[in-house]
């Protein structure tokens, strides 16, 4: 169910969920075995790290 996570927190950066998108980034991290989407799961908490103050969209 890995991908899920790593879906979802794609879907929150779009919707500028930023915390969101950061927490399942990360359990996608504990969770995949994919080294590649693990590398792009890294990247996108990297560019999540150089934004603005994150919005939760509440």
């Amino acid at each position: 169910w890995a991908e899920a996570y790593l879906n979802r927190a794609l879907a929150y950066k779009m919707n500028m969920q930023y915390d969101h998108a950061v927490a399942d980034f990360e359990r996608y991290l504990e969770e995949g075995s994919d080294q590649f989407w693990l590398d792009a799961a890294r990247r996108q908490l990297e560019e999540l790290g150089e934004m603005p103050a994150a919005s939760d969209g509440a």
